[in-house]
């Protein structure tokens, strides 16, 4: 026969635990509001039609395939593409934290390994969002001009 002691015991910790579960719902992974519902980067194209067409068509036809994916293509060679992002990091001071989607960290360390560069993953990106600020800067300084006296973006590298 237990005792009081144990008795007291059982029904607190009972007690303890009803306690604990009050306005606390149970959840799947996927259900949890931290869950982040998966992606599809890139959208999923139509079928081609089989029909023959001449060489030029096709040509036509995967241009426009990649002008939709959101590829563009300048003019711009590859000695050029790795002078421009390609190039090791300014300086090593400054660093500071971020985060960012895996599949697009993935994609960059790809690049990165593919073409074997030797530049460093943060460098690359660096060049990447300096290279897209001083393309945007006249605009983005114009719009903040309506907010504020000062120019936002300064790039005089």
């Amino acid at each position: 026969m237990p005792s009081i002691q144990e008795k007291r015991q059982k029904i607190l910790s009972a007690k303890l635990q009803e306690m604990g579960d009050i306005g606390v719902t149970k959840r799947s992974a996927e259900e949890s509001p931290f869950f982040d519902q998966p992606v599809e980067l890139e959208p999923q194209e139509a079928p081609i039609p089989t029909e023959k067409t001449s060489e030029k068509a096709k040509e036509d036809a995967i241009s426009t395939m990649t002008r939709s994916k959101g590829n563009k293509e300048n003019g711009c060679s590859f000695q050029e593409y790795q002078k421009r992002f390609f190039a090791p990091s300014r300086d090593g001071i400054g660093k500071s934290g971020f985060t960012i989607h895996g599949e697009i960290l993935q994609t960059l360390r790809d690049v990165l390994r593919d073409v074997r560069s030797k530049a460093t993953l943060t460098a690359y990106i660096e060049n990447i969002l300096l290279e897209h600020l001083k393309e945007h800067q006249a605009m983005l300084n114009k719009t903040a001009a309506q907010y504020k006296r000062n120019p936002t973006i300064n790039l005089d590298l």
